[in-house]
């Protein structure tokens, strides 16, 4: 009898023990949960609304636009035209400063290249209702325009139904706010329903894969959902009319062909999990003509967006963004290229720096150093543009950089706008 006992303690000892271990293996890993319970506990809904940084944007537009800071951003661009290489190392660097309680803002633009980093340099400033503009060694005054009453100044330049009769900066990051914001619920709203109406067939675990974090190659576990194109359409002709207004506004059509929910994209989504959380996503849309979109999240020290589209002649259009922000102030490094076979290759670096709570001085426009043209008659205004053009134009070195290389390939162009300016200027006086 007193075996039995023990012999019964010792199996309502295991099962407790067992059940325990179960429950914590259950809760607490992933070893029996299904695979899309898996996907959803580590893709959540914020992973997929913050894609593509809406509220980190939102945060950092609303300090420019309210906090002292000073801003540094360095551009170097190469293109190769038919096995040409057409730029040397192209810069640009524009260095500003801005104090948003006293309405007062300035930047210095320096177009360079390899051999020259100043071959021109443009000044412009904000002073309260004042916007002032310079070209060194060009112009010994800031060209200036009083920011009231706008639409009287258009309409000498023969620039009809502008409809602004004054520029309010604070109404431009309210409307990229406003677009990050519609972006983000699409994204939120499409996640809940891709959640809801999909069964465990559209999911697969996909075991231990090779990926590379923080520029080391790690093991990771991979998770993914798979989408065909009837139910990508099935899914997007089931979102609201304000979400797809959302996307409608981000044109495909000039590079893919047609709007983004008519292409007929597969769609495959990958989650990667390292050290048991979040480190990356992976999109990847295709249609049956090859033309893909794919976008990849890394979630480590430095947050990583890329952004790959390739439409179906082969020309490819890649974007990486990198944050590497510090404390309160902004630090990130952006890279774009486009490859068009042979024909054209073109690919641009952008580090931008942002910092914040700074104590500058900026330039105040005065009449010793303004020269105002809202009064000027529409010819001389265009006359002092089209000269100053002019004198851009002889600088030496102007043709390897980039506001160069905007001359000479637009530059029938430029003259057509000028003339055809300046005749609608004179038919209207």
């Amino acid at each position: 009898m007193k075996a039995i006992k023990i012999l019964t303690f010792v199996i309502i000892a295991i099962l407790v023990v067992g059940i325990g271990v179960g429950a914590y293996v259950y809760l607490y890993t992933d070893t029996f949960k299904p695979t899309k319970e898996i996907f959803y506990s580590y893709l959540k809904k914020e992973n997929v609304e913050q894609l593509f940084e809406s509220d980190a944007i939102e945060q950092i537009l609303n300090k420019i636009e309210n906090e002292n800071n000073e801003q540094n951003i360095d551009l170097s661009i190469n293109a190769i035209m038919d096995g040409e290489n057409v730029l040397d190392n192209s810069n640009v660097t524009i260095k500003s400063k801005s104090q948003p309680s006293e309405e007062k803002a300035e930047a210095s633009i320096f177009f360079g290249n390899n051999s020259k980093k100043d071959v021109l340099e443009i000044d412009t400033v904000k002073d309260q209702d004042k916007y002032g503009i310079s070209f060194k060694d060009i112009t010994n005054k800031y060209i200036t325009l009083e920011n009231n009453n706008l639409n009287i100044f258009w309409a000498k330049l023969g620039i009809a139904n502008l409809d602004l009769d004054k520029i309010e900066m604070s109404e431009y990051i309210s409307e990229v706010n406003k677009k990050q914001n519609e972006i983000k619920t699409f994204m939120s709203n499409l996640y809940s329903k891709i959640n809801e109406q999909t069964g465990k067939e559209n999911y697969s675990n996909l075991g231990k894969i090779q990926i590379e974090l923080d520029g080391s190659t790690v093991e990771a576990k991979g998770y993914e959902l798979n989408l065909t194109s009837d139910e990508v359409k099935q899914f997007l002709s089931s979102m609201n009319t304000a979400d797809l207004e959302a996307i409608g506004e981000i044109d495909t059509t000039g590079f893919l062909g047609d709007k983004i929910e008519n292409l007929g994209f597969n769609l495959v989504e990958t989650v990667y999990v390292y050290e048991g959380k979040l480190a990356k996503i992976q999109i990847v849309m295709k249609d049956n003509k090859s033309q893909t979109i794919q976008i990849d999240k890394i979630f480590e020290k430095s947050k990583t967006l890329s952004i790959q589209i390739e439409n179906s002649e082969g020309t490819q259009i890649v974007l990486n963004v990198t944050d590497n922000s510090i404390d309160s102030n902004a630090k990130y490094k952006i890279s774009l290229g486009v490859m068009a076979e042979e024909e054209l290759q073109i690919v641009a670096d952008i580090n931008v720096d942002i910092v914040f709570n700074t104590n500058s001085t900026i330039t105040s426009l005065k009449d010793e150093n303004s020269y105002i043209i809202n009064n000027e008659a529409g010819d001389q205004i265009i006359n002092l543009f089209v000269k100053i053009g002019e004198m851009i134009k002889e600088r030496e070195g102007i043709e390897k950089t980039l506001i160069g290389i905007i001359y000479n390939i637009n530059d029938s162009l430029f003259t057509n706008v000028e003339d055809g300016v300046q005749e609608t200027v004179q038919e209207n006086q």
